[in-house]
């Protein structure tokens, strides 16, 4: 066992870092958006549509970063992009500052910083098989969720602490200033297992093709994307209704909420940790359905929770599960992935994020039509049904062992 094994490799250790720096900005950002179109508006539905706004360039603009990661130099490329959103910060709080924000702009706002995140996601995700021997690569994607969540955990806190403190234009240039320090760490990093193998020199829309032809294709790879859309549709949006179930279910207040909210986060960052220890030993297909199945079980169980205690005990289980699937399911589509398609594949891969919107307004609908529980129980019993339906038709997943 060797949990910080791949942070020895100096080129991982920079890219880490700036991970840390960036997904704290987005933390934060999420936090400051949500506030101040709430401030503006009053209205929870234009602050769900705002924070929302993010997740669907995943569906167009994560392709074409798939494309250029695996045609262009990926580290000039992800220093490129996030200066770029570091400058849309900078203007954005300027904007805040002068106080001539309109809930427009906010919007206008989010979905611009949505196209940045989803051009370097790929780009972000493709660099760490560039930075670490294969032997380690398991190690290094639960690392790199590891930061996600810890940054998860802190970032909204302090984006709050925050806008009381110093008002939301500061934070906006905090972000800025976030993403110009990942530019600043990621500067010396080298991409020392960077296959010499390139993309081919076709137009952008046939190297598109290409990587969705091997996706297709690949029977197994077919069935681990279809996996990573399960979470996305019935599992994470659960949390989107937390405050209802917090305030119908458990007659608790927001403090409470809040409560359940970071002990989600603390069950998804023992589960990268425990990932990055044992991974190498445990990775297989079997490990991501076991997960998975496990967090419908939990979700369900979720459901019919009425007392506080065990709802924040099967919220952090939830998280442990969840998290765990995501790395396994993660790092087994990066090794079967050649690297000269391995941002078109990641690519493909992120495109679930762009669903999650959509899944979550589904079951707010379906909470408002009957009840939170019912609404919560039924996603988790339609989990079960479609994984059932997966593992009967793409069985090459089961045979999946540690690679």
């Amino acid at each position: 066992m060797s949990t910080f094994a791949s942070l020895r490799n100096t080129d991982y250790l920079y890219l880490w870092i700036g991970n840390l720096f960036n997904t704290a900005g987005l933390w934060i950002q999420q936090v400051t958006i949500g506030w101040l179109v709430w401030e503006l508006s009053g209205s929870a539905t234009m602050v769900s549509i705002a924070s929302s706004l993010r997740f669907l360039p995943f569906l167009f603009i994560g392709p074409l970063g798939g494309v250029a990661a695996d045609r262009m130099d990926r580290r000039r490329l992800l220093m490129i992009t996030q200066a770029v959103m570091a400058a849309a910060a900078v203007l954005f709080a300027a904007v805040v500052a002068l106080d001539w924000v309109r809930v427009w702009h906010a919007m206008a706002f989010s979905f611009v910083m949505g196209c940045g995140f989803a051009m370097n996601a790929p780009v972000r995700q493709s660099l760490i098989a560039n930075t670490v021997p294969l032997k380690e690569l398991g190690n290094a994607i639960a690392l790199n969720a590891t930061a996600i969540n810890a940054t998860r955990i802190i970032g909204p806190a302090v984006g709050g602490v925050l806008i009381v403190a110093f008002g939301v234009a500061g934070n906006f240039l905090l972000q800025a200033g976030l993403y110009l320090c990942m530019v600043a760490v990621i500067f010396p990093m080298k991409t020392p297992y960077r296959d010499t193998m390139s993309a081919s020199e076709s137009s952008a829309l046939q190297s598109l093709k290409e990587g969705i032809h091997y996706v297709w294709g690949n029977n197994t790879m077919f069935g681990l994307m279809m996996l990573s859309f399960i979470p996305s549709l019935f599992v994470m949006p659960i949390l989107q209704i937390m405050p209802a179930f917090t305030e119908e279910v458990l007659h608790a207040k927001a403090d409470i909420y809040g409560y359940l909210m970071a002990s989600f986060g603390v069950g998804a960052l023992l589960a990268t940790l425990t990932m990055a220890s044992f991974g190498n030993v445990i990775r297989s297909g079997w490990l991501g359905i076991t997960a998975l199945l496990s967090a419908a079980v939990f979700v369900i169980l979720f459901s019919q929770s009425t007392l506080l205690w065990a709802a924040f005990f099967l919220l952090a289980a939830l998280g442990f599960s969840q998290l765990t699937f995501r790395v396994n399911n993660n790092t087994l589509v990066q090794m079967l992935a050649p690297d000269s398609l391995r941002g078109r594949v990641m690519a493909i891969y992120q495109i679930d994020h762009a669903v999650m919107p959509i899944a979550s307004s589904a079951l707010g609908v379906c909470a408002d039509l009957f009840s939170v529980p019912t609404s919560m129980a039924a996603s988790g019993i339609l989990c079960l049904v479609v994984m059932g339906v997966l593992m009967a038709s793409v069985k090459q997943i089961r045979d999946l062992r540690k690679l």
